[in-house]
């Protein structure tokens, strides 16, 4: 990632993502489903916007295609009403700790700059400086994550 971070400069790029090749980005909150509109509308004073996960539910062993055939995603908890959750969230774990199979701290875009640097696969960091950071929540933009398909993603 951190060479990345440098080809990102070198190239003028604005933003920078790291995604799996399970993973995609619905950037709901504008009309168009546009990310490059999305995060031009950020200002400039934002360092890193944060799109909560959504992860898919195996709905059948048949599967091809996961991005175009999976219609069925746990929602983040942060896009549900309270209630919701905590009210649907012994059914949805069927004993297992956590709300989500992996992860529930969803993905970051950082707005490349000088001393950038990754933390870890889901955030990004600042040698000199704490980024300040947007959630996408308001944008009800997400990333869905597609788990479980494992004869698609070998």
């Amino acid at each position: 990632m951190e060479m990345a971070i440098v080809m990102a400069r070198n190239s003028g790029m604005d933003w920078i993502l790291h995604l799996d090749t399970d993973e995609l980005i619905h950037p709901a909150g504008g009309g168009e489903y546009s990310l490059r509109k999305l995060l031009h509308d950020i200002p400039r004073d934002v360092d890193m916007v944060v799109f909560p996960n959504y992860e898919s539910s195996v709905e059948r062993d048949d599967i091809k295609d996961p991005f175009t055939e999976v219609s069925m995603f746990k929602r983040n908890y942060d896009h549900l009403p309270k209630d919701t959750y905590f009210g649907m969230y012994k059914e949805s774990t069927r004993g297992n700790p956590n709300y989500f199979l992996t992860y529930g701290n969803g993905k970051s875009i950082a707005r490349v700059q000088d001393h950038l640097r990754p933390n870890g696969a889901h955030r990004w960091h600042n040698y000199i400086k704490t980024p300040k950071h947007e959630d996408a929540y308001e944008f009800l933009s997400f990333m869905m994550q597609y788990k479980g398909y494992t004869s698609f993603f070998r």
